[in-house]
């Protein structure tokens, strides 16, 4: 009997000491992690958009600095915004994440009330402009506002007066098309909206075939698929005029596609993309994208890569939470692969864009009549 009453005694002890350890630790000696859903489209026709964004992720785990206390869990919304939400609201409820990394659009803007009802934060990589908030949602990307308006002053800035304008038939190419349309000091000669998706343009291409002749440019607003498909019936039917592209041009798939039509549309694209203007990281960066996956990243890897970087440096400071998360995004300025990044008080980024083009399967700085030259080849596509 007294044995048991020792041993009893003995896990009295031991409990108390742990106990005591327990709560006379320091709060900024624990070792945290951070938890983030990554709700992105792994499968389905959107595929194309996951896969990079998932790379790059895998990139950040294997080389960002304190991505040893960051958790990701990738999840296949298949780009249905319906399983966006499911995925989100698991997440949280057994797995306690609060922080995500969500696209596209419509999966953003179905999972936007969520989060906002535990008050957690989302990273939105995605075009749609003006999806922050500053609290609970941070666009850390380019969006297409912007692009729309430094198109406008790069045409003005070269004194192109007169412009045929496509763009897509939804929420986005109406955006487009109203900034696009407020911005533009010139002409817009013709303009018309396209099935998303679409494999026939012919019916708006015989519309413009008669101006065409008069028409020095084209501005097709498309998505990644559509531009070659655009452009190719374009020549089918004699139209000779030059295209302006949207920055879904930069896209690894689409620039072998115009590399092997020998087209070289003139588009805005992020400066990190730009060889010749790359800084030591970003080079670095592709790089090592490419030899894991094969293919040059498009904008959205490089985003994801500094929302991932982003994160990791805050995960190395000794304690965190969402209040501290918000304060450190608004109040630094973030040095990564694509520059400087500032954050507003709406949770949106600025992202300078240049005119580029393409040359050699390679995005380059468009320079008139002539191609800046660019040193390396990390963003070549292979047409072979």
């Amino acid at each position: 009997m007294r044995s048991l009453w020792i041993i009893v005694g003995v896990i009295v002890i031991v409990a108390a000491i742990f106990v005591s350890i327990r709560f006379t630790q320091k709060p900024g000696l624990q070792e945290r992690v951070i938890k983030i859903g990554a709700v992105l489209p792994l499968t389905g026709n959107l595929a194309v958009i996951g896969e990079q964004e998932k790379a790059a992720i895998l990139l950040a785990q294997k080389t960002v600095k304190g991505a040893a206390k960051v958790k990701v869990y990738i999840q296949d919304n298949k780009g249905d915004p319906k399983e966006a939400v499911t995925i989100v609201n698991r997440l949280h409820s057994f797995e306690g994440v609060k922080i995500f990394l969500i696209s596209p659009s419509p999966a953003i803007l179905a999972t936007i009330p969520i989060i906002l009802n535990f008050d957690g934060i989302l990273f939105a990589i995605t075009s749609m402009p003006d999806i922050g908030d500053g609290k609970n949602v941070f666009h850390i990307s380019p969006n297409s506002k912007d692009e729309m308006i430094q198109l406008a002053e790069w045409l003005d800035s070269q004194k192109i007066h007169e412009i045929a304008f496509i763009y897509p038939n939804n929420d986005l190419g109406q955006i487009i098309y109203k900034t696009f349309l407020s911005k533009f000091r010139g002409h817009l000669v013709f303009s018309e909206s396209y099935q998303v998706g679409s494999k026939d343009f012919r019916d708006i291409l015989t519309k413009l075939k008669d101006l065409a002749g008069k028409l020095e440019w084209i501005s097709f607003q498309g998505y990644p698929g559509d531009i070659p498909i655009f452009i190719k019936q374009a020549r089918e039917m004699g139209i000779k005029s030059k295209f302006i592209t949207s920055m879904a041009t930069t896209w690894p798939e689409t620039v072998k596609v115009l590399t092997l039509m020998r087209e070289s549309p003139i588009f805005m694209a992020p400066s990190c993309m730009i060889e010749s203007l790359q800084s030591p990281n970003a080079r670095k960066f592709v790089e090592l994208f490419v030899a894991e996956t094969k293919i040059p990243p498009n904008w959205d890897a490089y985003y994801t890569f500094e929302v991932m970087r982003i994160i990791g440096q805050f995960a190395t400071l000794q304690t965190w939470s969402i209040p501290e998360l918000r304060v450190y995004l608004l109040n630094k300025t973030h040095e990564g692969i694509t520059g400087k990044i500032r954050i507003n008080l709406k949770g949106e980024i600025e992202v300078p864009l240049v005119a580029a083009t393409l040359q050699d399967g390679r995005i380059v700085l468009w320079g008139g009549n002539k191609y800046e030259t660019t040193h390396g080849s990390s963003h070549k596509i292979d047409v072979q």
